[in-house]
């Protein structure tokens, strides 16, 4: 009967929090509805949805969305706890393919109500998670029969697009252990600006974003826009700025590493995404090869490279004969930690091959199992 715990549990969860929704569903209407491959999200009261720093309104409806943009779940929140059901992709016996989220898959969410023009995206919607029980996913991405419990729902409008300068804003970034400050100047064309992770989500937990401008306003401390009305009677609104500046801080040097890159919207609404992305971590403090993994190997390689500074870097993988069978890196790399991976040719024979990584007169070796 124990393996029947965290379902019975979940159903207890439906049953006892989530009503049936006064409101009726009528924005997301193409979604993805027929696998038989769920997940569920839990979306409590107390997680304080909002839009723009306020109430999430009643009757709002929000979408699970995957990468490719398909609905894959849709609910209407009704001001109490909400429950997600989403779908992911299943093929059927007499192969049918059914679309939905694959596994691994950013949860992304995109919510609507009246008086928006268009659904916000998932950039605008921030989320995080509860971990407070052991059946909660502790990542956002899409695990079959997962249960999520969001801490944090925060949805943004984001300005609309205007004409005039469609130039994409100059912009310097430096880059420290503890921050990325974005140096922004005859910012005329900025419209919006926010640090994003990998998994397209603001920059939120355990992280100051600050401006150095009044001009710089946020509603949320996630999207920040440029003040400027050139019709405006205040000098302080009609006079165009010279330089901007925004910076990312890790608010505690011991959290966890995190990664981020800007996001930047101009006033025609294109959206630009600054490469590459940088981690907030402090630098190692001597070059290392770390194990290489998975090992055993079939397609895929990872090679996990620490570098105390910025140097030329080298990554060959060799035969037991000593014989090159492919180059992975050969170039200048920065301090940090660097992942590159090795998608082996598929003509190499099984064995075991040598990864070498050649750096700051250092050279480093590991051994990796490759089977067919």
């Amino acid at each position: 009967m124990a393996r029947f715990r965290y379902p019975l549990l979940l159903w207890l969860l439906v049953s006892t929090s989530w009503g049936l929704s006064a409101h009726a569903q009528t924005h997301f209407t193409s979604c993805a509805t027929s696998s038989s491959v769920t997940a569920t999200v839990i979306l409590p009261a107390d997680a304080a949805p909002s839009l723009d720093g306020q109430p999430l309104p009643e009757g709002t409806e929000i979408a699970a969305v995957t990468p490719d943009g398909l609905c894959a779940g849709v609910g209407v929140w009704d001001g109490s706890s909400l429950g997600l059901t989403l779908y992911g992709e299943e093929t059927l016996p007499n192969g049918t393919a059914l679309p939905g989220f694959g596994a691994g898959d950013p949860l992304q969410f995109e919510v609507w109500t009246e008086g928006l023009d268009a659904p916000l995206g998932g950039a605008q919607v921030a989320t995080t998670l509860r971990t407070d029980a052991p059946y909660l996913q502790d990542d956002v991405a899409f695990v079959p029969n997962g249960i999520y419990k969001l801490g944090m729902f925060a949805s943004t409008t984001p300005p609309p697009p205007v004409t005039g300068n469609c130039a994409v804003p100059d912009v310097a970034e430096t880059v420290t252990a503890e921050a990325i400050t974005l140096t922004i100047d005859d910012p005329e064309g900025l419209q919006t600006i926010a640090f994003v992770d990998p998994d397209n989500k603001p920059a939120l937990q355990n992280l100051t974003v600050s401006a150095d401008s009044d001009r710089l306003t946020t509603t949320d401390g996630l999207w920040w826009s440029v003040v400027f009305d050139e019709d405006s009677d205040d000098p302080q609104l009609s006079t165009p700025l010279t330089r901007v500046s925004l910076t990312l801080t890790k608010e505690n040097p011991d959290d966890p590493n995190v990664a981020y890159f800007a996001r930047i919207i101009n006033t025609c609404g294109a959206v630009l995404d600054l490469d590459p992305v940088h981690r907030l971590e402090a630098a190692p403090e001597e070059v290392a090869l770390k194990p290489v993994y998975p090992n055993p190997a079939q397609a895929e390689i990872n090679v996990d490279i620490e570098l105390p500074a910025a140097m030329d870097l080298q990554v060959r993988v060799y035969d037991l004969l000593g014989r090159p069978v492919a180059t992975l890196f050969d170039g200048p790399e920065l301090a940090g930690r660097h992942i590159i991976t090795w998608q082996p040719d598929p003509r190499l024979s099984a064995g075991v091959y040598l990864v070498r990584l050649t750096a700051g007169g250092n050279s480093h070796t590991r051994k990796v199992s490759l089977v067919r």
